[in-house]
């Protein structure tokens, strides 16, 4: 897939730049950055398709990273994580990351990553000249504009969020499982990832679009299945 740019933000010199020939033969173009400054810089100069965030979860910063980027970054994040503490990453993806994949991992399969987030993003992008709005209640979703306003403010979400949300109301009443959603909002399946991502995602969600993200006026959660969009009230 060439002509797609990623940014690779990595502490470890090493890591990063064997990372950036792995992609560099796939085709894309690279910014190698290390945390802080320069990868925010380079997060807003670059324009980069995918981010890729190497961290070490032994340093108490690490997820500043994430946070950071996500607070003005809107492509999908990658983390690269040394933890396989499920704790840890939930923190990853409750702070922005879309994807979190468990280090060592191989050329092979964060090619296969990045192709995939980049895919989404086309496969949404199209979609959107098929549909223009979508309603739940007092939410519309504008897919053209990739916007979600509730009594016409607009909503800030991450495009994973916007594609979540976009998911479930597509099916607004029907029941969608873990897997269901794995497959239609990020194009893998449920052992490829790790099993709390949606939980995780839909908590995002709640807290941005619900009054009381504990007592859910929206997104239902289906016990043993999984979560609908309620279209009672």
């Amino acid at each position: 897939m060439p002509d797609r740019n990623v940014l690779i933000i990595s502490a470890d010199q090493e890591i990063g730049n064997s990372t950036e020939h792995a992609l560099h033969r796939r085709g894309y173009e690279i910014r190698l950055a290390s945390p802080g400054a320069e990868a925010n810089a380079f997060a807003r100069s670059f324009h980069p398709d995918v981010i890729v965030v190497d961290v070490d979860f032994h340093n108490a910063n690490t997820m500043q990273i994430c946070g950071e980027l996500r607070a003005f970054v809107l492509e999908p994040i990658i983390v690269l994580s040394n933890s396989e503490d499920e704790s840890d990453i939930a923190i990853a993806l409750a702070v922005g990351a879309d994807t979190v994949l468990i280090k060592p991992v191989s050329d092979v399969i964060l090619i296969a990553s990045i192709d995939a987030a980049i895919r989404r993003e086309t496969t949404y992008r199209r979609r959107q000249s098929e549909v223009e709005l979508l309603t739940v209640k007092d939410i519309t979703i504008d897919l053209a504009g990739c916007e979600v306003r509730r009594n016409g403010e607009i909503i800030l979400l991450s495009p994973m969020e916007f594609r979540l949300m976009r998911v479930l109301a597509e099916n607004a009443g029907r029941a969608l499982s873990r897997d269901q959603l794995l497959n239609s909002v990020w194009d893998i399946r449920g052992d490829e990832v790790y099993s709390r991502t949606v939980d995780v995602h839909i908590g995002r969600l709640r807290r941005k679009i619900e009054d009381d993200p504990y007592r859910p006026r929206y997104i239902a959660t289906v016990p043993g299945v999984g979560y609908k969009i309620r279209i009672d009230d």
